[in-house]
């Protein structure tokens, strides 16, 4: 199956985490393909899928494009230039990853935790950031919790505001915390709707192997055009 995805403001090119399991779910519940196991094409990639049960899909996603840690950027936060230390991950769509335990970045924004964000008001300064030209880039703003969990926060490009939940944001959090050493994999990802997604991969002679997202896809509602 072939998934092309449309932001919705029309903007197109990017992959969508949730969007594939809810295609992939779809495609299996009616009929489109026999099988549990789908192949999936999307941005010139291949991707595969798994229906687990009636609610759950597996996404086993490529190695990342490109990851870069602890990038120092300065921002008009309000009160002038700040400095933030910021993480990016390209998983087929681009992403900045800021971690609120670190001291540079709780001293700037003055919080240690995601629910005390304005993320609409930071988001759109950071996701337009010239660091990040031309594409600009999602902004995940996340909190370790323990061992193996994570809380985070998501301002879409081409949402161009918060979401409840961002596939690629949990994946490059997920991948990011886990090889910064802030928590063990498979990593459990709280979003903003409050359902918990996992992130697992392997690390093998220092590449990314067997990337999975995993979670829900649920039909909510049905219509004609």
């Amino acid at each position: 199956i072939r998934m092309n995805y449309y932001n919705r403001d029309g903007s197109f090119g990017a992959m969508c985490g949730n969007g594939s399991r809810c295609l992939a779910m779809y495609a299996y519940k009616n009929g489109l393909v026999n099988r549990k196991e789908i192949i999936l094409e999307a941005v010139d990639d291949i991707y595969k899928a798994e229906i687990i049960d009636d609610k759950n899909v597996k996404v086993t996603f490529p190695e990342p494009n490109e990851i870069r840690f602890n990038i120092t950027i300065k921002a008009e936060l309000g009160g002038g230039m700040k400095e933030l230390v910021v993480n990016y991950a390209d998983v087929g769509s681009d992403h900045i990853v800021i971690f609120l335990d670190d001291e540079t970045n709780r001293a700037v924004l003055g919080k240690s935790a995601v629910d005390e964000i304005d993320i609409n008001l930071l988001g759109v300064v950071l996701r337009n950031h010239y660091e990040f030209k031309p594409r600009g880039a999602n902004v995940n703003f996340v909190q370790p919790v323990s061992e193996n969990e994570i809380k985070i926060r998501t301002y879409e490009r081409g949402v161009e505001r918060e979401t409840l939940a961002c596939g690629t944001g949990v994946i490059s959090s997920g991948v990011v915390s886990a090889l910064q050493g802030k928590v063990k994999t498979p990593v459990k990802v709280m979003v903003q709707s409050k359902e918990i997604l996992i992130i697992d991969f392997g690390f093998r002679e220092g590449r990314i192997s067997d990337l999975s997202l995993t979670g829900s896809a649920v039909k909510i509602s049905e219509g004609s055009i």
